[in-house]
C-alpha cells in the first residue's frame, strides 16, 4: 500500500483543490490518504474550536471522490498529548495541567 499524509492544520485548500489533489494522488498511485484535520472539522464535542475549512458537505465530496478513485481515507485524530490547539482556548483552560 502506498499512502500519503496531508497535514491540513496549516494551509487549507478549498474543496475544488482538494478534489484535484485526490485525483492527482490516485493517478500517482496512492492507495490512501492520512488526513490530519486538527481544528479543521466542526467538532460537536468541542464547540468554538473550528477554524474555517470545508463544510461537512464539502468534506463528504472529498471523501466520496477518494472512494470513487479506490482510495482510503484515514483520519489522523490527535489525542490528549497533542491537543495544545484545544488548550490555548480560555474555555478549555480547566483541562490544562
Amino acid at each position: 500500500m502506498n499512502w500519503i499524509h496531508l497535514d491540513l492544520k496549516g494551509m487549507m485548500p478549498g474543496v475544488e483543490a482538494m478534489l484535484r489533489w485526490i485525483d492527482w494522488l490516485a493517478a500517482a498511485g496512492f492507495d490512501g490518504v492520512v488526513m490530519e484535520y486538527e481544528d479543521r472539522l466542526p467538532w460537536r464535542v468541542l464547540p468554538g474550536l473550528y477554524r474555517e475549512a470545508l463544510t461537512p458537505e464539502e468534506w463528504q465530496r472529498v471523501w466520496a471522490r477518494a472512494r470513487e478513485r479506490g482510495m482510503q481515507i484515514a483520519p489522523l485524530m490527535q489525542t490528549q498529548g497533542h491537543l495544545e490547539w484545544v488548550l490555548m482556548h480560555d474555555e478549555y483552560a480547566h483541562l490544562r495541567e
